[in-house]
């Protein structure tokens, strides 16, 4: 009877202890878009973008969640690397990851989707690659704490509320010239009421076009 007992038991301890060891182990990388991987550092909180082509968009699921592949690190990610080769930041990919403070973005990406990184309280600059020519709308909406923020020459649209309630931007860095500017405000109507209406515009384009040569060397 006892034998029996103990075969019952260890029956048991298969069929729920081992389901719940197995999943326990959250996955630290996966894939994120046809060509595309990620790859979480928990020792450092950094989430890596990797490969070529544009990222998957994901929305909204319940109690607060969202289906991305990375949403059980959304507490702990401090830094968010989008490496060479990545075309394309997905909707809603970065939305409210708590602890981010830092994005690295390559130059490869040319759009920037639907509340990419909306609500990460503590970010507080970012350098926009050189290849965006799309920021989404609401790309960086309510991030209270973003002061600065330096925009390529490329960027030639801002969905509505892009950098809506980022109640600290004080100073934006455009890379191109005041007259780009002027154009880019009169086909981005949004950008009226936005936070960037009331921030410093400094025209870094500007200085490029003033240098020049005065003597034969």
């Amino acid at each position: 009877m006892k034998k029996i007992l103990a075969i019952i038991l260890a029956i048991l301890m298969v069929i729920f202890i081992i389901p719940i060891t197995a999943s326990a182990e959250t996955p630290t990388s996966g894939t994120c878009g046809e060509n595309l991987t990620w790859t979480y550092d928990t020792s450092t909180g950094t989430l890596t973008i990797s490969g070529t082509g544009d990222m998957d968009n994901y929305e909204y699921i319940s109690n607060g969640l969202y289906n991305r592949p990375w949403e059980e690190f959304r507490h702990e990610i401090k830094k968010v690397i989008i490496s060479d080769g990545v075309t394309s930041v997905g909707e809603s990919a970065f939305y409210k990851l708590a602890q981010l403070h830092t994005v690295e973005m390559a130059d490869s990406v040319t759009v920037i989707g639907k509340s990419a990184f909306s609500g990460c309280d503590k970010l507080t600059d970012v350098v926009i690659g050189d290849g965006v020519e799309t920021i989404g709308v609401a790309a960086f909406a309510s991030c209270p704490n973003l002061a600065n923020v330096t925009i390529p020459d490329t960027v030639t649209t801002f969905g509505n509320n892009a950098f809506n309630s980022c109640t600290s931007l004080k100073d934006v860095y455009y890379l191109g010239t005041e007259e780009q500017w002027t154009d880019i405000k009169k086909s981005s109507s949004s950008i009226s009421g936005d936070s960037l209406s009331r921030a410093t515009i400094h025209y870094l384009g500007s200085y490029e076009s003033a240098s020049g040569t005065c003597g034969d060397n």
